[in-house]
């Protein structure tokens, strides 16, 4: 199994920093992302658990299912639909309340179905996934300060 990962710390407070990043609609401050969308609402909130958002990024389309939302702190959520042979696990999105801001840790864990070097090829494109995050923890965080 491979992991992506990526963490930030925020200056903003967590319920400021956990509005942001759950809502599916920001995502497109992210350059790569060219749309997301909303496919079906969650509870309790439209980002909630049960909500269904679609996201296209770099010629990929990720769908992706919110099964835990617990306000401000986590959610995490499993991919529907997503690279032809890569097989999703879970993702998950923590958020704690420091001293000197909101830390966040974003992780998404997969496979890669590839006979023989499928574990090698997971672990490159779980490098290439956490700088995607990365980017778009900072992105986030550049919105928050305007």
């Amino acid at each position: 199994m491979a992991i992506a990962k990526a963490e930030l710390l925020f200056s903003e407070p967590i319920e400021q920093v956990f509005q942001q990043i759950s809502r599916h609609e920001d995502f497109k401050l992210f350059g790569p992302v060219s749309s997301a969308e909303l496919i079906q609402e969650g509870q309790p909130t439209r980002n909630g658990v049960g909500a269904i958002r679609k996201v296209k990024a770099m010629g990929v389309t990720v769908v992706e299912e919110v099964t835990y939302f617990d306000a401000p702190n986590s959610y995490e959520y499993k991919i529907l639909e997503a690279l032809p042979l890569l097989v999703p696990k879970k993702g998950k999105v923590e958020l704690t309340q420091r001293h000197e801001g909101t830390h966040v840790l974003w992780t998404s864990e997969f496979t890669m179905n590839i006979p023989v070097a499928g574990e090698a090829v997971a672990q490159s494109v779980a490098l290439f996934l956490s700088q995607q995050l990365k980017g778009l923890l900072a992105a986030f965080q550049r919105n928050l300060k305007n």
